[in-house]
C-alpha cells in the first residue's frame, strides 16, 4: 500500500522543472553564465571533427501503419547517440564547474 501511494509522489517529483543555482549568484548572473556555457559548448561540438556520415534515418511502419524514424545500425551511425545530447552534457559539466548545481524551482 505504502508502495503504491510512494510511486506516484516520486514519478511527479522527478517531473519538477529544474534550473541552475548557486548560491551566491543571482538570477540574472545565472542566465548569463548559462548563455556563456552553452555557447562555448556549441563551438566546441562545432570545431570537433564529426567522423560518421549523416544517415537519415528510416521511415517504417509498424503494424498499425504508424510511420516510425529508425536509424538503419552499421558503420555510418555514430554510436555515441546525438550531437545535440552531447552539447547539453559539455554545458552542464561547464555550469557545474563554476559552482552551479541543479535543483527543482
Amino acid at each position: 500500500m505504502r508502495i503504491a501511494l510512494l510511486l506516484p509522489i516520486l514519478a511527479l517529483a522527478a517531473c519538477a522543472p529544474q534550473q541552475w543555482t548557486r548560491h551566491d549568484a543571482s538570477a540574472a548572473q545565472a542566465a548569463k553564465d548559462a548563455e556563456e556555457c552553452q555557447e562555448m559548448a556549441y563551438r566546441k561540438m562545432q570545431a570537433k571533427p564529426h567522423p560518421y556520415l549523416a544517415v537519415d534515418p528510416l521511415i517504417v511502419q509498424d503494424s498499425f501503419a504508424r510511420a516510425q524514424n529508425r536509424y538503419p545500425p552499421g558503420v555510418f551511425v555514430d554510436p555515441y547517440g546525438d550531437r545535440f545530447i552531447e552539447e547539453g552534457r559539455l554545458a552542464a559539466d561547464c555550469m557545474r564547474s563554476r559552482g552551479y548545481a541543479l535543483t527543482p524551482k
